[in-house]
């Protein structure tokens, strides 16, 4: 920390914010982390069951910042997607539209993976690995801010430990419902899609070679996303399911043979047998728009800002 103050304190060590702060780390920027769960939960198996779908550019991005020697061991390739519709009565068309890795290429011109998906809990163990690393930046966790004050010369944050955090600048990466936001008198559009995503990893008996699929239902989009196999070598895909929100309950109350006959029939066959493998997560779709992003010595980042359906 230069003088009295951090150039940057970032208030949330979700992936946004985490991220946010080793780029600022990187550029030189003293930075504050700070989360109110002790970081060591954001690893744990259980804490989220997602997956994360990197694109190219931002690859780039983490090659620059040292986290993808970190991740790359777990970083399954998209190398085609193949997107199909289904009617009312739930039969897929014979339509669907297919992208091929063969035909986008890297600055080198050669064919490149379309993307990389990667299980979160990799992604942010990678992240907290480098952040700890990192002499630029100190992270405050487990605390959380009581007292936000903000005028044109700095910002002081009041942690709940009895801590005093001043910066020049303050990041809330805080997601959609953010307590900074509210404070600072931004508005924001929000509704609700009235739909469910259930989170799954299935577990199939023919390989994926890389395609990623979206399947459009009636009830919702149902994706399989491409992943490393697992430790045994079973072939794996991540699961976005998305249902009408009560069909959705529905669902995630059905005991383990009548959940896998419901995700079998949606899933299909083209990759044999298939099988939920692990615990089922699930989270309510919708939108949250901020009116505005910046505020004095405030700006909204990641989800704070634009929380959109995935």
């Amino acid at each position: 920390m230069q003088g009295d103050r951090f150039d940057l304190a970032v208030v949330g060590a979700g992936l946004n914010g985490s991220l946010l702060a080793l780029a600022a780390g990187h550029a030189g920027l003293d930075t504050a982390l700070i989360d109110r769960l002790p970081l060591k939960s954001f690893t744990d198996a259980g804490f989220d069951g997602r997956t994360t779908a990197i694109a190219y550019t931002s690859k780039r991005l983490f090659d620059v910042l040292g986290v993808w020697a970190d991740i790359a061991d777990q970083a399954e390739p998209i190398l085609d997607i193949r997107i199909s519709d289904a009617g009312h009565d739930g039969r897929p068309s014979r339509l669907f539209l297919h992208f091929d890795h063969r035909e986008a290429a890297d600055d080198d011109g050669e064919p490149a993976p379309m993307g990389w998906i990667v299980e979160n809990r990799f992604l942010r163990a990678a992240l907290l690995r480098r952040l700890a690393a990192s002499p630029s930046v100190e992270l405050i966790a487990p605390d959380e801010v009581t007292e936000t004050h903000r005028d044109a010369h700095r910002a002081d944050l009041v942690l709940k430990g009895g801590r005093s955090v001043p910066a020049r600048l303050v990041a809330s990466a805080e997601g959609r419902f953010g307590a900074m936001r509210e404070e600072a008198g931004i508005g924001a559009r929000a509704w609700s899609y009235g739909q469910i995503a259930i989170v799954l990893v299935a577990e199939h008996e023919r390989p994926h070679r890389g395609v990623a699929q979206e399947k459009f239902l009636p009830g919702g989009p149902f994706a399989i996303l491409p992943m490393r196999d697992g430790p045994g070598g079973e072939h794996r895909s991540s699961i976005v399911w998305t249902e009408r929100a009560s069909v959705a309950r529905r669902i995630l109350e059905l005991d383990a043979p009548r959940f896998q006959a419901e995700f079998a029939r949606r899933f299909g066959d083209h990759l044999g047998k298939v099988a939920p493998a692990g615990p089922r997560w699930w989270y309510p779709l919708g939108l949250v728009h901020a009116e505005r992003y910046v505020d004095t010595r405030l700006v909204l980042v990641g989800d704070a800002a634009h929380g959109i359906h995935p």
